[in-house]
């Protein structure tokens, strides 16, 4: 039974530890963007890209996320926030653009001390993963091809 408490015990110390260590700044109460960071490229998506009275749009990875639902939010003022699942500490934000049917999302490095880079393909009904040109995520195993679906207008606020 000692032994018992003694690895669980531990086990809470590491995930605190690892809590603490890994994840952007975000997620400890900085605000974000910093001011006038945004590209205000959410201006020059498609007509009807953000559902009329929204100013974000939220998608979800069609496969599990790292405990829970691995979700991505991007805003009108062209910046972005994603979440791999309740497992995750990690909050990676930074800005996105749009071109060519594509968004590209670009991680603060100054912010979240990373620069990945991702990249998907825009369709009606979400978004599609492009692994060639973009980084992995930390948690997830997100694949080429793999499907983030835009949330309804009535669940992108939840």
């Amino acid at each position: 039974m000692k032994s018992k408490l003694l690895f669980i015990a531990g086990l809470m110390l590491a995930l605190i530890t690892f809590s603490a260590l890994s994840g952007c700044s975000y997620r400890q109460g900085a605000a974000y963007p910093p001011e006038g960071s945004g590209s205000g490229d959410g201006d020059h998506v498609p007509e009807g890209f953000f559902a009329a009275g929204t100013d974000t749009n939220k998608y979800v990875w069609e496969k599990p996320g790292f405990g829970g639902s691995f979700t991505i939010t991007l805003k009108n003022d062209g910046t972005y926030q994603y979440y791999e699942g309740y497992y995750s500490s990690y909050i990676g934000v930074g800005t996105w653009t749009y071109g060519n049917g594509v968004i590209t999302m670009n991680e603060d490095e100054e912010f979240c001390g990373n620069d990945r880079v991702f990249r998907f393909k825009v369709s009606k009904e979400g978004l599609s993963y492009i692994a060639n040109g973009s980084d992995s995520f930390i948690s997830a195993d997100v694949t080429d091809g793999d499907r983030f679906l835009l949330r309804g207008a009535d669940a992108q606020n939840g």
